[in-house]
């Protein structure tokens, strides 16, 4: 029933989803998520009839298989009922809350990361309850915290160093798509901190693939912003001066006005960081690193040649939605407007290559 109901509600059409009684059963297959969560033996139920029972009241959970194959096939399903249908279902958004990205099943919480672009680009562009900036937030404390990046800071017995590695990196293949949908302020904000996260992970996996990123965020910043010229450098530089001071323990002040004692504290802090450092992140790795960041920004500089008009940007393709941001995620390595190509052109050759 879990497989087959997306294409139920195609046969359908999801606008009347809820007098179909569509709704309903979504709602029952995914559970009271209130009551909703597993014990720590859970993951091993994977072929049970059921789900766990709650002592309190005995109401018996989905079981694991059903919820699973559901959160692999939301976005899905979002899409199908359309911005203007899910934007004001709180019971279909609290379900996708509660029951998928909070789930304690790291299996429930991989297929839904895996998938998150879609889903967030199913939901109305802008602020406002429903829409898709009012996520943000809370898509950012989950992504953060301690059972998705945050567990790169513990450690397994049988595993040290990679515990839930495969959500992050997850997190890492998504991102490209998660920064198309948000304006360049919401990005330096949210999506940002992310990404040094993921850049600074113990598994090299995740760290290559976090790379495909910077360019993504680059031109996030330089289309996003390109009427006020002065931030767009600010926060582009903010990312080529973290890049080589984390890659290279290039120390990058001064121009700023900054006073020596200010810069000798932080070559210092950087020296404690570096201290700090595990061994999979030694010089040598930490370089080739950086060489794979320059080597996925040429790429997209590259794929973004060919004929387009300087209203081809990323803040300006044709959208449903509002703010210039697209209702629907489009392609992160399209082709480039004149002023993004000279952008990039310029950071290769005036920041990022030099110091390698």
């Amino acid at each position: 029933c879990a497989y087959s109901l997306p294409a139920v509600i195609l046969l359908f059409g999801g606008t009347n989803w809820e007098n179909d009684g569509l709704k309903q059963c979504f709602l029952d297959l995914v559970g009271n998520t209130k009551n909703n969560s597993h014990g720590a033996g859970a993951e091993g139920q994977d072929g049970g009839a059921g789900g766990p029972t709650d002592a309190a009241n005995g109401n018996i959970g989905p079981p694991l298989p059903v919820k699973r194959c559901l959160a692999s096939s939301v976005h899905a399903v979002a899409h199908m009922l359309g911005p203007d249908v899910v934007s004001k279902d709180p019971a279909f958004l609290a379900a996708f809350e509660k029951a998928f990205l909070r789930d304690p099943d790291e299996a429930i919480r991989l297929n839904v990361l895996k998938n998150l672009a879609s889903f967030l680009g199913s939901l109305t562009p802008g602020d406002g309850p429903g829409r898709r900036n009012a996520y943000l937030p809370m898509l950012h404390s989950i992504i953060m915290g301690e059972d998705v990046l945050g567990a790169a800071k513990r450690r397994s017995a049988s595993n040290p160093g990679v515990l839930n590695w495969r959500q992050r990196d997850a997190v890492a293949r998504v991102l490209p798509d998660l920064i198309v949908l948000y304006e360049a302020n919401l990005n330096r904000e949210f999506m940002w901190p992310v990404l040094k996260t993921l850049l600074t992970d113990s598994v090299s996996a995740v760290r290559e693939n976090a790379g495909w990123s910077v360019p993504v965020l680059l031109r996030a910043y330089a289309s996003g912003s390109a009427g006020n010229e002065k931030q767009t450098s600010a926060w582009i530089s903010e990312v080529t001066v973290w890049l080589r001071e984390t890659f290279l323990d290039e120390f990058c002040g001064g121009d700023d006005g900054t006073s020596s004692s200010f810069r000798m504290n932080r070559t210092s802090s950087s020296r404690r960081l570096k201290k700090q450092m595990t061994s999979t992140e030694g010089a040598f790795s930490k370089r080739q690193g950086y060489c794979r960041i320059l080597a996925a920004v040429a790429l997209a500089t590259r794929m973004g040649e060919g004929d387009l008009l300087d209203s081809g940007s990323l803040a300006s393709l044709p959208n449903n939605g509002v703010g210039g941001m697209p209702s629907t995620p489009i392609d992160p390595y399209g082709k480039m407007s004149t002023y993004e190509r000279d952008r990039f052109r310029s950071i290769l050759l005036r920041d990022l290559l030099p110091p390698a």
